[in-house]
């Protein structure tokens, strides 16, 4: 098969990370997918922050946990504290740009669509991380944006956790009967 549509296919969630922090290299040909990745009338309406410090990682899935355990989630009822983040040691967080652009959302997941079939094709895992963005609400909005540098012009997108698998992630169930084609 070829090997991309085979990393396509096979590309999971990874929860579980190894301590082991990924390569400069890696994390750069990651980047430069990212930031190949197409747009609406090449706007590329985004920006990368890369959080690599443990410390940080650890005290933003702390505010995360506490935060969604707070508002009632139910996927955090009844759990033992686990980090939103895995444990991962490489948290991506993709931001744009704010001025008015229809197509800035679409961008912006082709550019995580990048993100984390690259990290696969290397070998790595990754998890697309919506809970992160509990950093942004209105009561921790102001302290990550400073802690992240994010400027005036972007807002948070989503973030991407990555790192060495510590784990082989169980085949996801695809729904049928998805695809009608009319010819």
């Amino acid at each position: 098969m070829n090997e991309t549509i085979n990393t396509i296919l096979t590309r999971r969630s990874v929860r579980e990370y190894t301590k082991e922090q990924i390569t400069d290299e890696q994390l750069n040909l990651i980047l430069e997918c990212a930031k190949n990745a197409p747009s609406g009338h090449n706007k590329q309406p985004w920006k990368f922050i890369v959080v690599q410090s443990k410390e940080l990682i650890d005290e933003m899935s702390r505010v995360c946990y506490d935060e969604n355990l707070r508002k009632g989630y139910e996927w955090y009822q009844g759990e033992d504290y686990y980090s939103p983040f895995y444990d991962a040691p490489t948290v991506i967080f993709i931001l744009k740009y704010k001025r008015p652009n229809e197509l800035a959302v679409i961008d912006c997941g082709l550019a995580t669509e990048n993100i984390v079939i690259a990290a696969k094709s290397l070998g790595l895992g990754s998890c697309i991380l919506n809970d992160a963005m509990t950093l942004f609400d209105v009561k921790f909005g102001d302290t990550y944006y400073k802690k992240l540098h994010i400027t005036d012009d972007f807002e948070p997108y989503t973030a991407i956790s990555l790192g060495y698998p510590n784990e082989e992630p169980i085949g996801k169930k695809i729904r049928e009967n998805i695809i009608e084609i009319i010819k």
